[in-house]
């Protein structure tokens, strides 16, 4: 297996002794230095040792802190070091010694809580840092390829393909503007292109989907046969994730979003809350929608700051902003919806209700956690109620072969809830080497059947979603690449599946992806 250097401080030669024992008995080739002293120069170390090691564990420490570790700038000549040798570096954390900036950017170790449970974590990346590309390049490629298939034609995405959809109470009009922004989101995060055709697809329809009161919302039909009349549903979390879109896409300055904004800002509840549809009653609020809205009003604060275009009157609107995300903040960790645990749900509404709404619980918690982890984090509040949550899922997770699944009452991972633990945990500090780890993990059994085919648009997108950030394994494609799936989506949009044949020249990697397609 891999050649392991140990980088530590005298201090902590006992854990790095143990740590070496138990690599040599998983395989692992290791080199510890037995004469590190605090005031030792560890960047000498690791540089006289980095020519042969494939993987380098420094064990992060108060003791480490107080080495010249820190003095020298924490490895920035290490890391180019890295960076052109193809070495692998991971952190260690042994105690509460706050984590080094150049740390947080790249994957560390959990020994905080447990031996074991950091010794698992640290095999597990020694491991599955060797992934190969090409199978961590499927599962994105047939999320892509999904998403593209499953758009209607009419511009918007659903939960599922059935023409005779009915989810809104009205047939012909399927799908959801709430996953529609996340795809169109996901496909601009996967692709790095604001003009991708299914981008401007939604675009077209999400624009008759406005109200003139500025929300947004599907279109129902009223009246009677022989006298029908069109009427936009006006729906807050709708509104909220068109308006994210239009903020991506367009900024602030944009008339249909500054129409969005004011309708979530003036039609709100004696408390200062929003409701999905329906009157405007504090007991019609559920936590999901208020996690949405406030994960949006954010959004718009910070695109005011990239934008020198927008106007002072919009600025202006910036105290009605942060008292409305402060409002909604407090109501989520506060409201009645939540179970013993502290999981969070939608209101329930019978007994049907009740059974659709406990099928999906750490789903809706997942969702509540990454909207409103940025608002919680810049404010300082309820940080350790999140927390406690992130790690109650995380040992759900490791529970559950590496993926968190949709409730307790499945055991199957979810790509959905799963993503958004991981979007959520990436922005703590004490989660993101965890979060990796569950990142790596959750593309390999991505590729496993029941997972990849019990998705939808909501967990192909969040999966996407996680795509193009610092900790993405892999390059932005190039546009070679791009166009040649994008091509296949336009053959196989055109033809009958089963009818597609599967070239003998074709590389394993491409076989796969077709035949899933085929199956599906």
């Amino acid at each position: 297996m891999g050649k392991v250097f140990i980088s530590h401080s005298t201090d902590d030669f006992k854990i790095a002794q143990r740590l070496s024992s138990s690599l040599k008995e998983h395989g692992h080739q290791v080199w510890i230095s037995k004469q590190i002293l605090p005031a030792q120069d560890i960047v000498g170390d690791v540089e006289d040792a980095i020519e042969n090691a494939d993987f380098v564990v420094v064990i992060w420490s108060a003791a480490a802190q107080r080495s010249a570790w820190v003095r020298r700038e924490l490895s920035s000549r290490l890391m180019n070091d890295l960076q052109i040798n193809a070495k692998t570096i991971i952190p260690v954390l042994i105690d509460e010694t706050p984590i080094p900036y150049l740390f947080r950017s790249i994957r560390w170790v959990d020994f905080r809580r447990s031996y074991d449970d950091g010794l698992s974590q640290l095999l597990n990346l020694s491991t599955l840092g060797k992934m190969p590309e090409s199978r961590l390049g499927t599962v994105f490629e047939l999320c892509y390829l999904f998403l593209l298939l499953d758009q209607f034609a009419s511009g918007v995405w659903g939960v599922s393909l059935e023409e005779d959809a009915d989810l809104y109470g009205h047939k012909g009009d399927p799908g959801s503007i709430s996953i529609s922004t996340f795809s169109s989101l996901a496909l601009y995060r996967f692709t790095g292109k604001r003009s991708h055709s299914s981008i401007f697809r939604y675009r077209s329809y999400l624009q008759q989907r406005q109200s003139k009161n500025g929300a947004f919302g599907m279109l129902r039909e009223i009246g009677t046969l022989k006298y029908p009349r069109s009427e936009i549903l006006e729906h807050g979390r709708h509104t909220a994730t068109a308006l994210s879109y239009f903020l991506t896409f367009d900024g602030p300055s944009l008339p249909a979003a500054r129409l969005a904004l004011n309708y979530l800002l003036m039609n709100r509840t004696s408390k200062g809350l929003w409701v999905d549809i329906g009157p405007f009653v504090d007991d019609n609020v559920d936590p999901i929608t208020v996690a949405l809205i406030v994960n949006t009003l954010e959004q718009f604060q910070d695109s005011l700051v990239d934008s020198d275009s927008s106007s002072e009157d919009i600025k202006n609107l910036l105290p009605s902003i942060n008292e409305a995300i402060e409002t909604g903040i407090h109501y989520i960790f506060n409201c009645p919806l939540r179970t013993d645990e502290g999981y969070w749900h939608y209101k329930l509404k019978g007994n049907i209700e009740r059974e659709r709404v406990f099928q999906n619980l750490y789903v809706y918690t997942t969702d509540v956690l990454s909207s409103i982890i940025l608002s919680c984090r810049r404010a300082g509040q309820y940080l350790d109620e999140i927390n406690r949550l992130v790690g109650m899922l995380f040992r759900i997770a490791r529970d559950h072969d590496g993926g968190l699944p949709p409730s307790q009452l499945s055991h199957i991972p979810d790509l959905d809830a799963t993503s958004r633990l991981i979007e959520t945990a990436r922005v703590l500090d004490y989660w993101t080497g965890e979060a990796e780890i569950l990142f790596r993990g959750l593309v390999e059994i991505a590729l496993e059947e029941t997972i990849i085919h019990k998705a939808s648009a909501n967990g192909w997108s969040a999966f996407l979603l996680l795509y193009g950030t610092p900790d993405a394994p892999f390059r932005p494609w190039d546009l070679s690449r791009l166009q040649l799936l994008d091509n296949l989506v336009e053959n196989l949009l055109s033809s009958k599946v089963e009818d597609i044949q599967v070239p003998d020249e074709m590389s394993k990697h491409e076989k796969f992806i077709l035949n899933t397609i085929a199956k599906r």
